[in-house]
């Protein structure tokens, strides 16, 4: 896209950086000197140290009051963001507007200054609240200062103008930037930085608003300004041709776009080096030009480089980011990923590429943030490990305010020290490095590690730009492949839920359920079998919609009394990476200590002592009990099948000396399981229960039911719209669960957002036996965003979960079984697997009784 993620100062500062001197002292001099000579010879690190040297200096000899000081920290921000380190450039921003603040300089240029490069930081990751804030904050100190700042005023308006582009406020964004180029005429006449910059924005957006005669008159007269300036192979004359060259793509002059991507590629390539981040950015856009051009060869060449590039610019990022800036920043890096995809769907040499992309960028997130958190307490930092205490302390306190004051002061206070304590430990937990090095692997390594009779699939999408629909394809390693082999799947049409079967209307719905396993084995599974001949073992990871499929269950009719069933002939392990293959993970048994907690038979209206109209209502309660999961009305019954399912855990590992304990009816509360977890966390945990999960959030309607306006159905945060009911439930689920909230601090409702925050590494395995436990929002690489995810985010190594609302009695059986044969062999997912085959054998027509669930690493 047009003036990318990272266009640095080259761009969104050049106006800024006109206007004001590198250093506004004169005794910083020597310091710029020092910085530019290690940079020319090569030296970055050694520059930047400069930096840091210089606001040593300046704090030991003028101390904290030093206007000096503030400037530094904002040089040293400016430097970092060159090289594309954003975390470290908001760092010293804030640094600097702290200092101002306290020096009571807040309405000073000196603040304006540092808060809109702040805001094109902010900008950049995607927090465009942020941004938007910070710049408009810069832009009134400017306005406040009238002549004397106009050309800082100037350097806002591109800003802001930028901002809203980002945001398609298309015809905002061209006001402001026609106002920053007239500005800037003024200031600084025609032949100016400012002015080519202003030329260049503006031909930007006017390109997005299809003004094309008018795009391209303001990108010559930027390339004009530019080379009479710089000379014709300065950085920012590669910035204005990439820009140039979007734009002749748009209009469908590939050949024009190929000749300026190659010319500011050239520039970079002397002017920044390889390994600059807009360096990578050209050679993307060349490899999309040339997979539209249908030089397949070309656009492989280019994207193994990109891939390379990519991997090392995430792990250098990730270093000091916190949970939500890394999840904005990998958001704008993961389409490289597509892209190999749709290369390697046209061009099969490029297979073994979009392996390694989809090896690299599937649960990202989820292993950096898991790898993180796992490691803080094998430090022996003491800053580290005070950090972590108070990020758990904060995050817990946010959770407990989410509903009662979100925004408040409290909660502000704890979002901004958990944020400050993530980016420090990501910076300073020393095994982060070390496992970002195993980042690195490819499906060789995958390969390496696979027996003669397994193979692993990586299943990729990509929307097709002719009909616009998400298509699903399969990559193939098996030992001694040369490369992986391809197939295409289907498209997200193929998988759409029938229609009109719900629930409620429960065999109308088992009968939906067990004709769409029977469907989606012709699109999904036949493709594959010609790929496995031979094999035994299939290790796979999903995505998207497909994730949320049990592969296992998938059948056709061999005649009119038999089905053949995928699990029939194949041992199906669901992965939520190939990472876990690559290392070794995936053969490793699952150790368990002989211990578990198990809660079942709750009492959802248990634990509240209410006498409004509304108890009356709940202690009355008589809906459906069949199903674990929302659909059984508004309000949950009790289910009297897990009484059972819990009593026979107990036997059967009672019997085998594991030490039980059991929760039922009251004692099934919120808040005597988390007690219990932080004390004696079990090797095993079992919630026999029901479960919910809303994709997406819910809009909330004033004056409506408190019941529909509960965070549960409208949180922003999905991982808060999907949760287990405990007791007491109810009241928090119809939204009235103040008094059990008053009288111990938790609602009934275990949300994921809460099971993220629990230290469960202790906790082996955890048995999700309710509804469709293993649904949730879908996140591009990162998955589903549910119930796995906060159990590997809370430690825990695998999970049974399920994918639609199951019945209670079968599950029940099921459960049964699994824990029958897990008392005798410890080895859960073998357990599982025999298990999962009585079942079929019992109900051979109907997998929706017991095929919902999957055991997943």
């Amino acid at each position: 896209m047009p003036r990318t993620h990272f266009a640095f100062f080259l761009l969104l500062f050049a106006a800024e950086v006109h206007a004001q001197p590198q250093l506004e002292r004169p005794a910083c001099a020597e310091w710029q000197i020092a910085y530019d000579s290690l940079l020319a010879a090569g030296e970055r690190e050694s520059a930047l140290g400069v930096c840091g040297n210089l606001v040593n200096c300046l704090e030991a000899v003028e101390g904290d009051t030093s206007l000096a000081l503030a400037v530094a920290y904002r040089w040293w921000g400016n430097r970092h963001y060159e090289w594309g380190n954003a975390s470290e450039a908001e760092e010293k921003y804030l640094a600097s507007l702290q200092l101002l603040t306290s020096q009571n300089r807040a309405q000073q240029l000196d603040y304006s200054h540092a808060a809109n490069n702040l805001s094109i930081v902010y900008r950049n990751q995607g927090n465009f609240e942020q941004a938007e804030k910070h710049c408009l904050r810069a832009m009134a100190i400017r306005k406040h200062y009238g002549s004397k700042a106009t050309n800082h005023y100037a350097s806002s308006l591109i800003n802001l103008a930028g901002l809203y582009r980002s945001q398609g406020r298309l015809e905002a964004a061209a006001e402001f930037y026609l106002e920053g180029l007239e500005l800037s005429r003024e200031l600084f006449g025609d032949a100016s930085t400012a002015v080519a910059t202003a030329h260049n924005n503006l031909a930007v957006v006017y390109s997005d608003l299809d003004a094309m005669t008018k795009a391209e008159e303001h990108y010559q007269a930027a390339l004009d300004v530019q080379r009479a300036l710089f000379g014709p192979g300065h950085p920012n004359v590669a910035i204005t041709l990439n820009n140039l060259a979007i734009h002749c793509r748009n209009a469908g002059q590939l050949e024009a776009s190929r000749e300026h991507l190659e010319a500011a590629l050239e520039i970079q390539r002397e002017a920044l080096g390889v390994d600059h981040p807009e360096f990578a950015r050209t050679l993307s856009n060349l490899a999309t030009n040339a997979f539209e051009r249908g030089d397949f060869q070309t656009a492989l060449t280019h994207r193994k480089s990109l891939l390379a590039h990519t991997a090392s610019f995430v792990r250098q990022s990730f270093v000091g980011m916190s949970r939500e800036q890394m999840r904005l920043f990998w958001e704008q890096e993961e389409a490289f990923v597509y892209g190999c995809i749709e290369l390697a769907q046209v061009y099969p040499p490029a297979t073994g590429l979009a392996f390694d992309a989809l090896l690299f960028g599937k649960g990202l997130l989820l292993s950096s943030l898991t790898e993180i958190e796992v490691a803080v307490n094998e430090e022996a930092d003491a800053e580290v490990r005070k950090a972590y205490a108070e990020l758990v302390e904060s995050r817990k306190a946010m959770l407990q305010l989410r509903d009662t004051d979100p925004g408040g002061e409290e909660y502000n206070f704890h979002a901004q020290r958990a944020q400050r304590h993530e980016k420090l430990l990501s910076r300073k937990v020393s095994s982060f490095s070390q496992f970002q090095d195993q980042l690195l692997v490819g499906w060789r390594d995958v390969q390496a590690q696979l027996s003669t009779a397994a193979a692993a699939i990586e299943i990729g999408q990509y929307r097709h730009p002719e009909d616009g629909r998400m298509h699903y394809l399969a990559l193939v390693v098996r030992p001694g492949a040369a490369a992986p082999v391809i197939t295409e799947l289907c498209t997200d049409a193929d998988l759409a839920q029938p229609e009109g079967a719900m629930p409620v209307h429960l065999p109308e719905y088992a009968e939906a359920v067990n004709r769409r396993l029977e469907r989606l084995y012709d699109v999904l599974w036949k493709p594959l079998l010609p790929l496995l001949q031979g094999v035994e073992d299939v290790y796979y990871c999903g995505v998207g919609d497909l994730a949320q499929i049990p592969l296992h269950a998938l059948n056709t009719p061999i005649d009119s009394t038999h089905r053949r069933y995928v699990m029939d002939d194949f041992n199906l392990h669901a992965l939520s990476t190939a990472r876990l293959i690559a290392n070794g993970s995936h053969s490793k048994p699952v150790s368990l200590r002989k211990s578990a907690l198990a809660l079942g038979y709750i009492n959802y209206n248990g634990a509240g002592t209410t006498e409004d109209a509304n108890a009356t209502a709940l202690n009355a309660l008589t809906s459906r009990n069949e199903l674990r999961g929302e659909h059984a009305g508004q309000l949950f019954a009790t289910l009297p099948q897990t009484l059972t399912e819990i009593e026979e855990l107990a036997a059967h590992l009672g019997e085998r000396g594991w030490d039980i304990d059991l929760r039922t009816a009251e004692q099934a509360s919120e808040h005597g399981l988390k007690e219990a977890l932080q004390q004696h966390p079990p090797g095993v945990l079992h919630f026999a229960t029901h479960g919910f999960s809303f994709s997406t959030a819910q809009g909330t309607e004033e004056g409506g039911e408190p019941w529909m306006n509960t965070s549960f159905r409208t949180s922003s945060d999905p991982l808060a719209r999907t949760g287990l009911l405990l007791s007491g439930g109810n009241y928090a689920w119809m939204g009235q669960g103040e008094e059990l909230i008053g009288a111990t601090g938790d609602d009934g409702v275990l949300t994921a957002a809460e099971i993220a925050a629990l230290d469960l590494r202790a906790t082996s395995l955890v048995v999700l036996s309710a509804c469709e436990t293993g649904n949730g929002a879908w996140s591009g690489m990162e998955g589903t965003l549910g119930h796995f995810r906060a159990f590997k985010l809370a430690g825990v190594r695998a999970v049974v979960q399920s994918f639609w609302t199951v019945p209670d009695r079968e599950t029940r059986e099921l459960m049964g079984l699994f824990y029958a044969d897990l008392a005798q062999n410890h080895s859960p997912e073998s357990s599982f697997a025999l298990a999962q085959s009585s079942m079929r054998q019992r109900y051979p027509h109907s997998p929706y009784k017991w095929a919902a669930f999957v055991y997943m690493q």
